[in-house]
Formats: structure tokens, sequence, C-alpha cells
């Protein structure tokens, strides 16, 4: 297969380059460069956004940030991934309109440059469309009304494999279609997929024998979601999961296809799963936080988009878990391992799965055993840094004192304790 009919292939599931038909998406293909970039990489600056050409992220993922003047450091205003686009004008936060572009991780790009970018929106006009710096003209600009279910979306049969196949085999088969995961089958079904990211981490970072099968290094058993089932409810499950695709099957599990991040995307622009994603990356809480400060709007535009409210208090609560988990990895980064087995507990409307646009928090931490002097210090620093970490991210400090840094923090044998208690003596509070 040529480079041509890969990046056809690719941009194929690509908004807006999606909408255009066969023929005007592999004339425009052979128009794309092919970029890499290694991790801390600046790959451009973009003081006029447009006249730079188009830039699609094939692999990994950048990070865009403010242009440096003069002494001041510049700082991170949103973080993309495969299959989004930047180089155009975007809405950005706090109305920055120039941007530069980091690579965060090794990535591989296809530019288009600006005189072919031109040419492409003077020829196609949903691609002027898409590129206005409106995410809801570019919204408007991809259907005539919302696609609510998987079943409305033009599905494309998946690239398929056996466990026996090699990973080098299988790696061939993904570059051959400009596909970036692979489904494994065998006579009982889905047993598992394949994903760039995988062949990353676990054959690449690992140094494992490209020649063993592909059984050796899939993610087994995959969630998957059924065709009947909504796009909120297929957004909610990636979020929930923290992965890029997820195999659709029918009733029967039959699989159908393979979605991607890079679907929903076109589908929702900005999107609360690439928020989730976002969050799940930070490095500091105050990044985290200025992420997590536009939740209640996204959440909104869902609402105005005519999305259920189940599944509005569904993806409030994903991102509301992405903010919990990311807090309690940089609490252990700056605390050490733990002194014993422990889990975090989320109470209230997190618990249920129901939360609104704005929530106050309601957690407790729960230890396996009584914890001595040291552990007890240990489990309330890490409380404390979670609970706080969260209270800046909007999620105010429960005013019944309902949380881990307080006295919600106890034992299995105290939570136990106190749980027959309440059923032995309940009381109104």
């Amino acid at each position: 297969m040529s480079q041509t009919d890969q990046h056809a292939r690719f941009l194929a599931e690509v908004a807006p380059f999606s909408e255009l038909d066969d023929d005007a998406r592999q004339a425009l293909a052979g128009q794309f460069k092919r970029l890499e970039f290694k991790a801390g990489d600046t790959i451009g600056r973009y003081p006029q956004p447009g006249r730079h050409g188009l830039y699609v992220i094939a692999g990994g993922s950048v990070m865009l940030q403010t242009l440096p003047e003069g002494d001041e450091t510049t700082s991170n205003l949103e973080q993309r991934g495969e299959a989004e686009l930047f180089g155009h004008r975007i809405s950005l936060p706090d109305g920055v309109d120039d941007y530069q572009a980091v690579a965060v991780e090794d990535c591989r790009l296809l530019h288009l440059p600006a005189g072919f970018l031109d040419q492409a929106i003077r020829r196609h006009a949903i691609v002027g469309q898409f590129l206005a710096s409106s995410p809801g003209e570019r919204l408007r600009s991809l259907d005539d009304g919302p696609v609510s279910r998987l079943a409305d979306l033009a599905l494309r049969p998946p690239i398929v494999t056996g466990p026996e196949r090699s990973i080098q085999d299988c790696a061939r088969l993904m570059a051959e279609h400009g596909v970036s995961s692979l489904p494994v089958v065998s006579k009982e079904g889905l047993i598992g997929i394949l994903t760039d990211r995988d062949l990353r981490s676990r054959v690449l970072a690992r140094g494992v024998d490209p020649a063993r099968p592909v059984e050796n290094v899939m993610t087994a058993h995959p969630a998957a979601i059924r065709v009947d089932q909504s796009v909120d409810e297929a957004l909610v499950e990636m979020m929930r999961l923290g992965v890029h695709h997820l195999p659709i099957v029918d009733r029967d599990n039959g699989l159908l296809s393979v979605i991607s991040a890079g679907d929903l995307g076109r589908l929702q622009a900005p999107h609360p799963l690439q928020l989730a994603r976002d969050i799940q990356r930070c490095n500091e809480i105050a990044s985290m936080a200025e992420l997590a400060r536009r939740g209640p709007g996204m959440l909104a535009d869902l609402c105005d988009n005519g999305s259920q409210v189940n599944e509005v208090g569904r993806v409030a609560t994903v991102i509301t878990d992405a903010c919990t988990r990311r807090l309690i990895t940089l609490a252990q980064r700056e605390l050490g391992p733990a002194p014993m087995e422990w889990t975090w507990l989320a109470f209230g409307s997190q618990a249920r799965q129901e939360q609104g646009l704005i929530s106050d928090q309601d957690n407790g931490l729960l230890m396996a055993e009584e914890p001595d002097a040291e552990a007890s210090r240990y489990f309330e620093q890490l409380a404390t840094f979670v609970c706080d970490g969260l209270n800046a991210c909007g999620y105010v400090y429960c005013p019944g004192d309902v949380m881990a840094k307080g006295r919600w923090r106890m034992s299995l044998a105290a939570w136990q304790r106190t749980f027959q208690r309440w059923m032995r003596e309940p009381d109104p509070q």
C-alpha cells in the first residue's frame, strides 16, 4: 500500500476529511507530508494560526502552549491526541489566539502545507466550516442533527487477526490498512485487541521479540459496547476505562466494528473524553484544576445538544473519577508507596454516578489493617493531598465533613463497626 493510500485510510476517520468522498480524500491525502518528532521537541509556533498549514496527529500527543514573551515561561493550554488537529485557529482558554505546539511523547504527524490547505478550503466548503474558530460551527458543519446511537454511524468492518499471528505481522497489517487498533478473534469470538499504544509500551519499550504470537501482548478480553447503545454511552465507557478504542458488537456479541477516540472527537468538539484524558496526564494540581473547571461548561453543552440527564451525570462522574485517580497518583509520587493495602471510597452523587454540573466532594479511605503511627501519618497526608486537590479542581469541601481528610479514614474493621452501629442504632444524621 502506498503512503498516500495509508494517509487516505487514516484521514477517513478524521474530521472534516471523513466527510469528503473517497476520490476527493484520496487526492488530498497525497498532499500531506509525514513528520516525526521526539518527546519534548517544539513542533512549531503559530502566531498567525492557519498560515503554517494544518497538522493531523497520527500517533502520540501534542501540548499546545502560550507563546513565550521575553523572560516569561510558557503555560499549557490544551493537550491533543491521535486524530486531532492543530496549526489552525483554535478556541483556546482565556481567549488565547496564538500558540506553540510541543511533543508530549514521540509522535507522528501529517502536515498539509498552507498552500494546499487554502486549496482544500476553496474546493471543499466543509473543510473551511470545520476549521472555523467556533466549536459550535464545527458541530453544525458536520451534520444536520446530532447522531445519538452507534447504529447511526457509518461503521467500518474491522480488520482482524488471529491470536497465533506474530506481533510483527500484526504491526505490518495495521500499517498496511492504516488502522491504530487490531481486534484479535478466535472461534470463540473477540478475545483481545492490539493498539498502537500496546506496540509502544508492551513490545518496543520492553524489547519483546516481534516473532512472538500477538496473544502474548494484546489486551485480553477487552470491554465492548453494543451497537444499539448511544454515542454518549460509548463516550462514558471510554472515559471510564481510559481507553482510546472500543469494539462494537451486535446483540449476539458478534464483532461489528471498532470506534476510536477520533470518531467521538468528530461528533463532539471539544468533548469530555479529551478533558478526562488530559486530566489523567497532568503532573501538577494547578494544570489539573484549570482543566477540571472546564467540565461544567462541557456538561452544559451536552445538555444543550440533547444528551439524556443520566448520561450527563455519568460523564460528570467520570471527570470526577479522573481527577481523583490522578491526584492519588501524584500523592503517591510525593509520599512513596503505601505501607499497606487500601482503597479510596466515593460516596453520594459520585458513587451513584448522577453528579450535577457543580458538586461538592464526599469520600473516605479504607485501610486493610489498623494503622500504626507511621501508617496513620502517611494516609492522613495522602487524604489531605487528594481532598485539597479536589477542592482546587472545583469539588469544594463537603459541608458535612464527609471526607477522607477528616474522620472518614478508617481500617476495614472500623468501617464494619461503624456500619453495624448505624444499623443497630440509626439516627437522623
